[in-house]
């Protein structure tokens, strides 16, 4: 896992899945990038969005390049588990002390 940022600027992290280097293949099987970034005012009509500052968009694309085997089981339980951490326990604590924000929707890029 490694800290990121896209190239508009917004922070993201790396999840990259690891497997023994070869002398054909190398260390490096794929993974999983998960961004965010603010929500924008323009995406709402006038007096849908009451504080857009507040909205968070979260997205996670998968990483194929390396993959000679597809790891969609493994992607689609890690995507399952941020899922839930965000709407459980520590995850919610984190979002109410974080400016009281909520999770409306997460979107998982399969392409």
């Amino acid at each position: 896992m490694s800290p990121v940022n896209m190239p508009d600027g917004n922070p993201a992290v790396k999840v990259t899945f690891l497997r023994k280097k070869t002398a054909e293949k190398g260390s490096m099987d794929g993974g999983i990038l998960f961004a965010s970034c603010l929500v924008s005012e323009e995406d709402y009509e006038d007096g849908e969005l009451d504080n857009y500052k507040k909205n968070i968009q979260l997205t996670a694309w998968r990483i194929t390049e390396g993959q000679t085997i597809s790891k969609v089981f493994s992607e689609k339980q890690i995507i399952l588990a941020f899922v839930k951490g965000l709407a459980e326990g520590k995850g919610e604590e984190l979002l109410k002390n974080g400016g009281n924000a909520e999770v409306d929707s997460v979107f998982h890029l399969w392409m």
